[in-house]
């Protein structure tokens, strides 16, 4: 019988790529049509009106209008991202040979039908934001949302 030592324990190791939090989440279908950049983008102009308010009050004010904003844009971004997703594959404008991110409706990856419904209700989450900012601000806020 062989002694166990150190040495004998060793497995062998591999080089690996690092994996991103990113990159793990968006190995599962659906979320490949989410494209975290635009998402990203969608939040910036949300946390510099946040700066804003907070460097004019010395505080931040609302916390439910920050939070209502914050997810407010980020599902503006995961409803448009969707519906063109959607709409490029029922035109057949994505093919397999497009550059970019994967099109999970071209690719096969999701049905239309769930794409579609996905963005209904990405929608239907950032209209329930925009209520509850128009209740909480007043109806100023509906004139600068049509702006």
């Amino acid at each position: 019988m062989q002694a166990l030592t150190q040495e004998s324990l060793q497995l062998p190791t591999a080089e690996l790529a690092p994996v991103s939090l990113t990159h793990t989440l968006l190995a599962y279908p659906p979320l490949k049509a989410l494209l975290p950049i635009p998402i990203l983008l969608a939040i910036a102009p949300v946390l510099v009106g946040t700066a804003a308010a907070v460097h004019w009050a010395g505080e931040l004010p609302r916390w439910g209008a920050f939070l209502a904003a914050l997810v407010g844009s980020v599902f503006i971004q995961i409803g448009t991202n969707l519906a063109n997703d959607y709409s490029d594959a029922r035109r057949g404008a994505d093919t397999a040979d497009r550059l970019g991110p994967v099109r999970v409706t071209s690719a096969g990856l999701v049905t239309p039908q769930r794409v579609l419904t996905a963005t209904w209700i990405a929608f239907a989450v950032a209209v329930a934001c925009g209520i509850y900012l128009a209740v909480v601000a007043g109806p100023v806020i509906l004139l600068i949302g049509a702006l």
